[in-house]
């Protein structure tokens, strides 16, 4: 019989503790789900940004090709290629971020 009572307080014990355990757990997975979210927010900005460089960049290309402005042409084409290359690997890191965090 004693130990049976034993046995119940070390299980009880146990379970106390992984209820703990797991508790804190949820905290941190929460906590890293919300700094996630906000990593995903600041790339999609980052994003968005690259877009509006990359239409300034093409308005700029556009311009310099016109007056045959040799040093505009390549500069404007760098600046192109850099923000659709930027705005290309966002993306996918992105998508990878949201395909695979767990709630």
């Amino acid at each position: 019989m004693a130990k049976l009572a034993e046995e119940q307080r070390v299980d009880l014990s146990l379970k106390e503790d992984v209820i703990k355990l797991e508790k804190r757990a949820e905290g941190f997975r929460s906590a890293a789900l919300k700094q996630l979210e906000g990593a995903i927010e600041s790339y999609e900005a980052a994003a968005q940004t690259h877009g509006v460089a990359l239409d300034a960049a093409e308005k700029g290309l556009v311009a310099a090709k016109e007056v045959g402005f040799d040093e505009g042409i390549k500069m404007f084409s760098k600046s192109v290629s850099f923000n659709e290359g930027t705005i290309k690997a966002i993306n996918k890191i992105v998508s990878t971020l949201r395909s695979n965090r767990l709630r």
